[in-house]
């Protein structure tokens, strides 16, 4: 496998390690995108470049991930927290699992504030509304009536074919 690993391959790897930094921005989560997934992009990203000797500083990497989550309003004060913090500010996996846990308890109080509750269990009847899977003359496919075979397919005609049939 390690004809695989020559210049161009190297090149291609790490110019697509920098196009992630480039180009991903955290503004909030959507179906497809959560923070969890921005976090393992970055991450993804900082370890093709460490892999092929482009290592950055713990330093460095905080400054790109704050300055990638700047677009999401509700996490400015957690970025201004992490950038005066001595601590914070020189790791990276801790800045992360900040931000993480501030985007968690910012779901949570979304999530509880927005419940939806049941109006109703039953239906009302209307006589303009037909009932599903009814044939014409009122009785229901799969009604008591019907036959079934072994399989549990309903049987034409009442289970009773004429023997030409078969």
């Amino acid at each position: 496998m390690s004809h695989f690993k020559g210049r161009g391959h190297v090149s291609r790897i790490k110019t697509d390690a920098r196009n992630v930094l480039e180009r991903i921005f955290w503004k909030g989560a959507s179906r497809s995108f959560t923070f969890d997934t921005f976090v393992s992009r970055l991450q993804g990203a900082y370890h093709d470049l460490a892999e092929y000797g482009d290592i950055r500083t713990d330093e460095s990497k905080v400054d790109t991930l704050l300055t990638k989550v700047s677009g999401d309003s509700s996490l400015s004060s957690a970025c201004t927290f992490i950038r005066n913090d001595a601590i914070l500010s020189a790791d990276f996996t801790a800045a992360i699992q900040y931000l993480s846990n501030e985007v968690l308890a910012r779901n949570r109080v979304v999530n509880t504030n927005s419940s939806r509750n049941i109006s109703a269990t039953s239906r009302r009847e209307s006589p303009r509304h037909k009932p599903r899977n009814t044939k014409e003359n009122g009785n229901s496919i799969g009604s008591s009536n019907d036959r079934f075979s072994k399989e549990g397919n309903i049987l034409l005609n009442d289970g009773t074919y004429s023997n030409h049939i078969w």
